[in-house]
């Protein structure tokens, strides 16, 4: 396994984090920031790891879950429920055993990732505002 795939969803989530803060003006505190729920396939186990957090001033929601189904019908679970949502952007890549899955819709960023290495999968649910 290459540094890249191993490192590839801290290197996103350092990527989202790197926006200064001053891009987030609207709230001089960013836990004032209501998030948008991030949803999990319906019979994965998940838990917070911060339901309402901030890192640099960037307010954040994230989950980790695991998911003992077919990675495809996790992807497509994905696809769909934001298609449903609206005209959001969304973006997949895939390097090696790692899918990452993204959405912008309404001023919110979304990201999904995927670890499908082994028969269950591992994933991270991020949610933060676009910066302004």
């Amino acid at each position: 396994m290459t540094l890249t795939v191993r490192y590839l969803p801290w290197i996103v989530l350092l990527f989202l984090l790197s926006f200064q803060p001053q891009a987030f003006a609207f709230s001089k505190n960013p836990l004032d920031v209501t998030l948008p729920e991030v949803e999990i396939m319906p019979g994965a186990q998940w838990y917070w790891v911060g339901q309402r957090m901030a890192l640099n001033g960037v307010p954040m929601s994230i989950k980790m879950f695991t998911w003992r189904g077919n990675s495809e019908e996790l992807i497509k679970f994905y696809r769909s429920a934001w298609k449903v949502r609206g005209h959001g952007k969304i973006r997949e890549n895939k390097l090696g055993s790692k899918v990452i899955l993204c959405y912008e819709l309404d001023g919110f960023y979304y990201s999904v990732q995927l670890d499908v290495s082994s028969p269950v999968v591992q994933g991270k649910a991020v949610v933060t505002p676009t910066p302004s």
